[in-house]
Parts: structure tokens; C-alpha cells; sequence
């Protein structure tokens, strides 16, 4: 599949091969919402269904890192991936332990960089984890 600016600026145009081709309104992709989580410098992983990660941010609080996050419901599981388009990659080593909502008990929480060539990170394993 191969993204493309169409004619207009407005626009959006998807090919799948020679034959299938579809344009979409820019302001469809634009104004989605995506599960994204930030981790405050107090230690609070905070997650949400947001457009920018900056939403999940409250007042007086800094951000040292933010991605996306998913559940593995099969083995119990809260997947922490990528980075913050606005803060970066979490910084794990700046934190002693993590806050997290006590919806969350019992999960095991992975982090996994989307650079090949780092290694994931097994936030329950490595931190102290707080239930709020």
C-alpha cells in the first residue's frame, strides 16, 4: 500500500497495486483518536484514547516520554510501544517506580522501543509498580 499526496492538499490517495485506488478527505486521518500513553517525571504512566499525547497531560505535570499502548487479553498482558511524536521515548531510568491505575492489577507491563536494535523493556519486571 503506498500513500500519496493526491491533487489537492485536502486529499489523500491510497493505491493497492494498478488497479485499486481510493481517496480520502485529509481531515479523516487528522481528527482520529489513538490509544497513546504518557509517563510523567513523578512516575505515573497514564494512558487514553487521545489525538495528541499532550491531552493526557495535566497541569503542572512534565512528560518524559509517551508511545502507544494495546492489551494482550490472551496472556494478561499491557503493551507499551513506540515513541511521542511530542515528548520522545519514555526515559524508564528516570523513574524508580511507575503509577498505574488499579485497573491494571496483575498485568504484566512490556515496553518494546520500535528501533530494531533495542531491546524491550519489562516495565513490571524491572520497576516498582504502584496500583492508584
Amino acid at each position: 500500500m503506498r500513500a500519496a499526496i493526491g491533487r489537492s492538499p485536502y486529499y489523500i490517495d491510497f493505491a493497492i497495486g494498478p488497479v485499486f485506488r481510493f481517496t480520502f478527505p485529509f481531515s479523516v486521518f487528522m481528527n482520529r483518536t489513538q490509544p497513546k500513553f504518557i509517563l510523567t517525571k513523578d512516575g505515573t504512566l497514564r494512558l487514553g484514547m487521545v489525538k495528541r499525547h499532550l491531552e493526557l497531560l495535566k497541569a503542572n505535570e512534565s512528560c518524559i516520554g509517551g508511545g502507544y499502548y494495546e492489551f494482550d487479553a490472551l496472556s494478561h498482558r499491557l503493551l507499551l510501544s513506540g515513541a511521542s511524536s511530542e515528548y520522545g521515548e519514555p526515559s524508564w531510568d528516570k523513574v524508580d517506580c511507575i503509577k498505574v491505575s488499579a485497573y491494571y492489577q496483575g498485568m504484566e507491563i512490556i515496553y518494546t522501543p520500535w528501533d530494531n536494535w533495542k531491546e524491550e523493556f519489562p516495565v513490571s519486571e524491572r520497576l516498582e509498580v504502584i496500583y492508584m
